[in-house]
């Protein structure tokens, strides 16, 4: 990070939960009184991990694989939230 010391981290886990609750808490923190002007950083990544060998590995590997995304999150986001639940 070079000379920049002004970092703060937290490490959310529990694959796609984690991911989503790392960006939910970054946007409720840029959202409130505490904001201090410095961005968030969310790094989510997940991979599908199955036993080896066997008829389960055999019929999983059709939906193995990885994936990750970097976000930055800030003021003025060119995305729009919703607070409120939608049903079909």
């Amino acid at each position: 990070l070079g000379e920049n010391t002004d970092v703060e981290g937290v490490s959310s886990t529990n694959a796609c939960y984690g991911g989503t609750a790392a960006f939910l808490n970054s946007v409720a923190w840029v959202q409130s009184e505490d904001w201090d002007g410095r961005y968030a950083v969310v790094l989510c990544g997940d991979i599908a991990v199955y036993e080896t060998g066997g008829a389960v590995c055999g019929s999983a590997r059709a939906t193995q694989g990885c994936g990750a995304i970097a976000i930055l999150i800030g003021a003025d986001a060119p995305v729009v939230l919703e607070s409120r639940m939608r049903t079909p």
